[in-house]
Formats: C-alpha cells, sequence, structure tokens
C-alpha cells in the first residue's frame, strides 16, 4: 500500500492507497481514509419516520475509488438495512435485506464535490 495527499473542499486528506485489490476495474485503485469517508458520510434524513422505525439501518460502509488517470475520486458509501418499512401512502412496500448506494464524486484537481448519487 501505498498514499496519496490531497486537499477536498478545502481539508487536506491522506488516502491509503490499495494497489492489490483484485475487485476494481483496470485503471482504477481502491483507497481508504477514515477521515475523508466521515466527513462526507451521507446524512440519512428521513422526516417522516418512516425509513428509520422501527428499523434503521444496520451499517453503513465506504470505500473510496481513484481515478489517476483523470483525476478523479468516488466515495461509494453501502447502507444495509436488515427490515426495511416502506409503507408510502397505501402502498406497502416493505421488505427485508435492502442495500442503497450512495456515490459522490470529486475532481482531485479543483478539489471540489462534482456530484453525488443515490441508487434509489
Amino acid at each position: 500500500m501505498s498514499n496519496v495527499r490531497l486537499e477536498i473542499e478545502g481539508k487536506k486528506y491522506e488516502l491509503e492507497i490499495d494497489h492489490g485489490d483484485p475487485f476494481v476495474a483496470p485503471g482504477l485503485t481502491v483507497a481508504y481514509s477514515s477521515e475523508l469517508a466521515e466527513d462526507f458520510m451521507p446524512v440519512l434524513l428521513d422526516p417522516r419516520g418512516k425509513g428509520s422505525v422501527p428499523h434503521p439501518p444496520d451499517y453503513l460502509a465506504y470505500r473510496l475509488i481513484v481515478d489517476s488517470k483523470a483525476q478523479k475520486l468516488c466515495a461509494l458509501y453501502e447502507v444495509y438495512w436488515r427490515r426495511q418499512e416502506c409503507t408510502w401512502r397505501e402502498f406497502n412496500k416493505d421488505h427485508g435485506h435492502d442495500y442503497e448506494q450512495i456515490q459522490i464524486h470529486f475532481d482531485m484537481v479543483t478539489g471540489e464535490k462534482e456530484k453525488v448519487i443515490v441508487s434509489s
């Protein structure tokens, strides 16, 4: 593993690069930075209490994907619910074992957030 330093939105981070991760497409590398992951961790806002009551998410995990050629960084978050209550109006879509992916894309040159993608 090696380290890369970068600045995102005015704050300096050090990424721990894992060049040996076999589960990434060619040209991309996996990285870790608990500080960066925590600073941009999604806030799961649920103003009506439908997604967090009675079953809040069981875990939220992250992985950073680096495209060093394009100088892009993606903070990839996976949220998992053992049980998710999804009743909305008259529709009942309650179900078990739900995963949601949230991506936050950064430009490593400018240090700016470019976009946020939510799977649902």
